[in-house]
């Protein structure tokens, strides 16, 4: 397997890095989870696992074919599932996944191949009561 891919949406989660400053290994694979867990919920199509996994205060980027997609609260984009969104959402194969933790907040950054285009996310996390959750999710292409 690929050292700096990480497969998501898939049966049991599995995430491979390189080598993860032990230092803060910990706070990277409790880290690591939240993103891992929101996969999982959108594979499965899971509302409330994936709601679970963000913040009341999130900011999410809908998938669109336009270089300035729309940005949306929780609650709009749990509406925008419920209506019938989850069709946008497939399987991701993370490449170069990559996670930098500062105290209560941390930022995940990896790309993805999709039909002819790189698409590269970022993840914002924040710490809050000793649970991690997104903050805001983007991407670019």
């Amino acid at each position: 397997m690929n050292p700096e891919a990480w497969i998501c949406n898939f049966s049991t989660p599995i995430a491979i890095f390189r080598d993860l400053d032990l230092i803060s290994g910990r706070l990277i694979r409790h880290a690591q989870y939240v993103i891992l867990a929101e996969e999982e919920a959108i594979k499965n199509r899971n509302l409330e696992e994936l709601m679970a996994c963000y913040h009341d205060k999130a900011r999410v980027s809908l998938p669109s074919i336009d270089r300035n997609p729309p940005v949306v609260s929780k609650r709009e984009w749990e509406n925008y599932l419920e209506d019938g969104g989850w069709g946008e959402y497939g399987t991701d194969i993370f490449l170069n996944p990559k996670i930098t933790i500062k105290g209560d907040k941390a930022t995940f950054k990896c790309s993805s191949q999709a039909p002819n285009v790189i698409v590269r996310h970022t993840y914002d996390l924040i710490k809050e009561d000793e649970k991690w959750y997104i903050i805001n999710y983007d991407y670019t292409w």
